[in-house]
């Protein structure tokens, strides 16, 4: 898939590459179909500086899947959610924002925890820009069909101790689900999404985003 021409260029964009053939999606990232894959770097959402604990993310498609892979540096790594679709942002977790056809309108979010649990929701942005109430809903009792996902913990999970090394998460979200009219993805396709990040340690809260989007 190609990167968007946009006029705000301000926008980082991704050359997203083509799988050779279906990723076992098992967390573990040091697998060949991840070697040389452009990764990006998740900022400060409000300052665009470098995060203290540092994420990246790498991603690839085919005809079936969107494909990314989250490597997430955590000291200490922890949630209590269990649950799918519970308020997993409230604690540590990656996300994903997608909208695959550009409007941002309609877009589906995605949320992992280091305990692999899932939110997944289709979210309803009717917020009239540029000075409209911000009025965006979210449909939680959407599930996206056939999304994998797996995590591997190098450290030491929910102990709350500043004693372990990152966390690994791997994803394939169905590109039937979420963009049925985008399937299968052509080369020079265009999508527009964000990739995110909330850390919560003893220091403080931190949040990070690809594209930095100035509150939280």
């Amino acid at each position: 898939m190609g990167a968007r021409e946009k006029p705000d260029t301000s926008l980082p964009e991704y050359v997203c590459g083509r799988a050779m053939r279906p990723i076992e999606v098992n967390g573990d990232l040091s697998k060949r179909e991840w070697s040389g894959v452009e990764a990006v770097s998740l900022v400060d959402v409000a300052t665009g500086k470098p995060p203290a604990q540092a994420t990246t993310v790498r991603m690839l498609y085919d005809d079936e899947h969107l494909y990314f892979a989250f490597h997430v540096v955590d000291k200490d790594i922890w949630s209590t959610f269990r649950r799918r679709d519970e308020a997993l942002y409230e604690q540590e977790v990656v996300e994903m924002f997608i909208d695959p056809y550009g409007f941002g309108k309609v877009y589906y979010e995605f949320n992992i925890s280091p305990h692999n649990v899932i939110f997944d929701a289709v979210i309803l942005n009717k917020t009239v820009p540029p000075d409209g109430a911000r009025d965006i809903v979210g449909l939680r009792e959407w599930d996206c069909r056939g999304i994998r996902t797996a995590v591997v913990v190098d450290g030491e999970l929910d102990t709350r101790r500043a004693v372990s090394r990152h966390w690994d998460v791997e994803a394939a979200v169905s590109v039937r689900e979420i963009a049925p009219l985008n399937w299968p993805p052509r080369p020079k396709d265009a999508w527009r999404l964000n990739l995110y990040r909330i850390d919560r340690s003893a220091e403080g809260d931190e949040y990070q985003a690809w594209s930095p989007t100035g509150r939280f």
